[in-house]
C-alpha cells in the first residue's frame, strides 16, 4: 500500500530508473556491434523491448497511483469526479450489464453511505488492450482527469507507427528493419516519454487532483 507522495515519488522513481538504463544499455549495444550478434538482429529484438517499456511504464505508474488513491482513506465526497468514478467503476460496470434497478440502487446507497472510499477499480482502468496505442493512452489518461492535450501530433506518431506499428510488425514475423540512427533516436525518444508520464502522474498525486473541486457540493 502507498499511503504518501514521498513513498509514490520512490516507487515509481525505482521503476523509472531501472528502465532508463535498459534502455541506454540497449542503445551502446546497438552502436557497439555486439560480438555474436548483428546490429540489425539486436535492432530488431530492442524495438519490442522499447515497446515493453512503454506499455509497463504506464501501466507501473497507473496501478501504483490507483494504491496510491487506496492509501489516503479519503470520505467519497472529498474527491473528484473521476476519483469517485475510479472507486466504483466495477460495480458501475455490472450495474450497466445487468440493467437491473435494484443493483443500481443498492450501489447509490453503498455510495451515499460510504464515509470512507475501501478501494479503487486498478485492473478495469488501466486496460492498455495489449497495443498502447495513442488513443489508448488518451483513454487511460481521461479515466484519471489527466490533461492528454500535452501530447503532440508527433508524440502520437511516434506511438503509433514507430513504436507500436513496427513492435507489431517484427513481432508477427515480417522482416521490417529499422536503421541504426532511427534505432537510436527511438530510444531517445522513449526515454523523453516515460519521463513524460513519469511526470503527468507525479504532478497529479503531488498536486493532490483526486481531490473534490471546491464548487461541486452534494446535498
Amino acid at each position: 500500500m502507498i499511503r504518501t507522495t514521498h513513498e509514490y515519488n520512490d516507487a515509481v522513481t525505482e521503476d523509472v530508473t531501472w528502465r532508463k538504463k535498459e534502455i541506454s544499455e540497449l542503445r551502446i549495444a546497438a552502436k557497439s556491434r555486439t560480438k555474436g550478434i548483428s546490429s540489425p538482429t539486436l535492432i530488431r529484438a530492442g524495438v519490442p523491448l522499447l515497446y515493453a517499456h512503454f506499455e509497463g511504464y504506464t501501466k507501473s505508474c497507473a496501478t501504483k497511483y490507483c494504491e496510491f488513491l487506496e492509501g489516503q482513506k479519503e470520505k467519497v465526497f472529498d474527491l473528484s469526479s473521476f476519483a469517485i468514478a475510479q472507486a466504483f467503476k466495477n460495480q458501475l460496470d455490472g450495474c450497466a450489464a445487468s440493467s437491473s434497478t435494484r443493483n443500481f440502487a443498492t450501489l447509490l446507497d453503498e455510495f451515499f453511505e460510504n464515509n470512507v472510499v475501501k478501494s479503487f477499480s486498478i485492473n478495469s482502468s488501466i486496460n492498455t488492450e495489449s497495443n498502447l496505442s495513442s488513443v489508448v493512452l488518451e483513454k487511460i489518461y481521461n479515466s484519471f482527469g489527466m490533461d492528454f492535450s500535452i501530447y503532440t501530433p508527433l508524440d502520437k506518431t511516434f506511438i503509433d507507427d514507430s513504436i507500436l506499428g513496427t513492435r507489431n510488425m517484427i513481432a508477427h514475423g515480417e522482416n521490417h528493419r529499422v536503421t541504426l540512427t532511427e534505432f537510436i533516436e527511438r530510444c531517445s525518444t522513449m526515454e523523453t516519454l516515460i519521463d513524460k508520464i513519469y511526470t503527468d502522474f507525479s504532478n497529479h498525486v503531488i498536486l493532490k487532483k483526486h481531490k473534490k473541486h471546491p464548487k461541486r457540493k452534494f446535498q
